[in-house]
């Protein structure tokens, strides 16, 4: 899909447990043209073999706030800064204050 406009996605009140993949293991966006909104979800012991154990965004902007990420694993371990439950590719984000 090639989207050419931007696109807004909310994910509120949301669970996402047990989930495992290469990158991102619950969520991975690659494209500038989506903007997230993330409040109130919970992400748990969720994997990735690479990169962002429960989150991968890439260009996208994201807005978290009052959500939790819990024992999420990455299963290469290697120095890196983006490794670990969360990683962001030039991305612009933001959290509750």
């Amino acid at each position: 899909m090639h989207v050419k406009t931007v696109v807004s996605v909310e994910l509120v009140s949301c669970s996402f447990q047990n989930n495992t993949a290469q990158n991102g293991g619950a969520l991975l966006t690659d494209s500038a043209h989506l903007n997230y909104m993330i409040h109130n979800c919970t992400f748990i012991a969720n994997k990735a073999a690479g990169y962002g154990g429960a989150l991968w965004f890439n260009g996208t902007s994201v807005n978290i706030s009052h959500t939790t990420l819990y024992k999420t694993k990455v299963l290469v371990v290697a120095l890196s800064f983006s490794k670990g439950c969360l990683y962001l590719a030039p991305s612009t984000w933001s959290t509750a204050k």
